[in-house]
């Protein structure tokens, strides 16, 4: 139940998630959640990097971030890294976008265009069996799709 509590913090319980490996796709446009979510239906197939802690120790802070890379010619990939942790969620961030840095840097020679990050934390509590956290990003493949009310 903390997972699907997770998604619904998130925005996400509606969609069947496919989780997908850290490449952020050539001529990718970053957009708002609130966007993005006005584009996809419940039940549609979501394709992301979706990066997941959970705990049932009383009174642990967890974590989970999401940190992109953009490249410098949006005709090749950039990189999205995912991170957990008991960090605090600025420091969790941070993190993240580090590992996208260097993830980028290693395969292309230079520095990125820009980083962006995001991160969740919680304090596991008293009363919950579980808690869990989510950060994704989430690839949308046709903004331009018509959706037919059936």
């Amino acid at each position: 139940m903390s997972f699907e509590f997770a998604l619904r913090d998130a925005g996400l319980n509606g969609f069947n998630l496919v989780p997908v490996s850290s490449i952020l796709p050539p001529r990718c446009k970053v957009i708002t959640r609130e966007e993005g979510l006005s584009h996809i239906v419940p039940g549609e197939i979501v394709f992301c990097v979706l990066s997941k802690n959970s705990s049932k120790v009383k009174g642990r802070r967890i974590l989970s971030a999401v940190g992109c890379a953009i490249p410098n010619d949006p005709s090749k990939v950039g990189y999205i890294s995912e991170y957990k942790s008991s960090e605090d969620e600025l420091q969790g961030m941070l993190t993240a976008k580090k590992l996208a840095i260097e993830m980028y840097e290693s395969a292309n020679g230079e520095k990125p265009k820009e980083v962006i990050g995001i991160s969740k934390e919680a304090v596991v509590d008293e009363n919950e069996i579980w808690t869990t956290v989510v950060t994704a990003a989430v690839f949308i493949t046709n903004m331009e799709k018509e959706y037919e009310q059936i």
